[in-house]
């Protein structure tokens, strides 16, 4: 491979992202048809030690440079730790457990999940089976952060988190999320993890949504059809119909999947699109944002003020919720690199301080687990959530009905320079998010 042409090892590198992108959507549906020696052919050469040598003797004011070391070491974590994913994948969907309750029964971890999110009465029970059977895999998912650390290590980075976070300050910007939400998670979010299961899931909130989740419900709940007017939305293995926030994912799926199509094609592919997936995860958050807003409510699901402003309530303490699991996450990954007996006591420790109720350690890395995009996550939330905030000034609170507006947030995805954000830039979004979300439920 020729390192002296970075247009066609561009090209090289879209091609195996590609392939990667579809095996791990395997390993998410169907771990059991995913190819046990990974997502490549062979061994890509962009893959191996001498690639990152060879990267790093590039100009270091190449704008290609620093992307494409970035994108080099994901394929090659994603080639070097193929085996110990497709483990742990298929230990979650497809290993049996046995239950004694009351009836001997073989079932599955992701079963038993299901079961813990949509059976409410059971849910004490289900709990506790989890917790029992949760444990076998938490000394893979520190097995897999070690891995990972010393590829990164190996490849030339300090570890990690500098290979793969979008900005180098994630730790002190997610101490700052926790501090501005702890006012709000304190009055919003019970400490006990049966009720917590509640706000997370919001069936309260159960009024006006479509019967099932396919393209064309999910299309309507965008309230115009300039959403769609230059894309098409592949039918995905859409998320189960467990209570209103499963439409929220569902309409976070469809901003990855815009994001995806309206990426700028006049720049190279390491430019226009980031490892982790940051421009995808925050168009996600802006479209399952959309629920927060008390006039899409009224004018999408038909409600009337008081149940539009009731619903409105309990779905932004979802967002609440979910933005402290992930700042959970990033806080153990750091503790799953150094042993599995750190994570489990840095995951009670963390669960304490968070949520205020403990869960036992065995669960640690996987309930929830620790996902190698989770800072892009967590910052795409905060993006999603100041952009919808901004358009709320700009075109009013009925934005997502405005042509203009939907174009100016599309438009926006050809920004490359939204995929290498400044330390500014990130604490404006972090800000404007947490005012915009304290401001949807007082």
């Amino acid at each position: 491979m020729s390192y002296d042409d970075p247009l066609t090892l561009d090209r090289q590198i879209r091609h195996l992202a590609d392939f990667d992108d579809q095996y791990q959507l395997k390993l998410r549906v169907d771990p059991e048809s995913a190819d046990p020696s990974g997502p490549f052919i062979d061994v890509p050469e962009i893959t191996v030690r001498g690639a990152f040598t060879q990267l790093r003797e590039l100009p270091e004011d190449l704008p290609l440079r620093w992307p494409m070391l970035r994108w080099a070491y994901r394929l090659a974590e994603a080639r070097v730790n193929a085996p110990i994913q497709l483990a742990m994948a298929r230990s979650w969907r497809c290993e049996s457990v046995t239950l004694e309750m009351p009836q001997r029964t073989s079932t599955t971890r992701a079963s038993l999940l299901i079961k813990l999110l949509s059976d409410a009465a059971g849910r004490s029970q289900w709990l506790a089976a989890l917790r029992a059977q949760a444990g076998a895999v938490t000394d893979d998912v520190s097995e897999l952060w070690q891995r990972r650390d010393e590829l990164a290590k190996r490849a030339g980075f300090a570890g990690v988190t500098s290979a793969i976070d979008p900005t180098p300050d994630m730790t002190v910007l997610l101490d700052d999320w926790l501090a501005r939400s702890a006012s709000m998670s304190i009055d919003s979010l019970p400490r006990e993890p049966i009720e917590l299961l509640a706000v997370a899931l919001a069936n309260r909130a159960n009024h006006g949504w479509p019967g099932r989740i396919g393209v064309q419900s999910i299309a309507a709940l965008l309230g115009e059809r300039s959403w769609l007017k230059h894309a098409t939305i592949r039918e995905p293995n859409w998320p189960l119909l467990i209570g209103p926030t499963s439409f929220m994912r569902a309409l976070h799926y469809t901003g990855q999947e815009l994001a995806r199509t309206w990426a700028a094609t006049t720049h190279p592919f390491v430019i226009a699109n980031e490892p982790w997936h940051l421009a995808e995860h925050r168009l996600g958050s802006l479209l399952s944002s959309l629920v927060l807003n008390a006039q899409w409510q009224r004018r999408v699901l038909g409600l009337q003020k008081d149940r539009a402003q009731a619903q409105v309530r309990d779905l932004s303490r979802c967002v609440l919720l979910a933005s402290r699991a992930l700042c959970l996450k990033l806080r153990l990954r750091l503790a799953a690199i150094q042993s599995t007996a750190q994570l489990r006591s840095a995951f009670v420790e963390q669960m304490l301080e968070i949520f205020g109720f403990e869960l036992p350690g065995e669960m640690a890395g996987q309930i929830p687990r620790i996902a190698a995009d989770d800072a892009q996550r967590l910052l795409g939330l905060w993006m999603g959530l100041s952009d919808h905030a901004r358009l709320i000034q700009s075109f009013d609170e009925d934005w997502f009905r405005n042509p203009r507006a939907i174009e100016a947030v599309l438009g926006q995805l050809g920004d490359v320079g939204q995929l290498s954000p400044s330390a500014e830039s990130t604490q404006i979004a972090l800000s404007e998010a947490s005012i915009w979300l304290g401001s949807v439920w007082s």
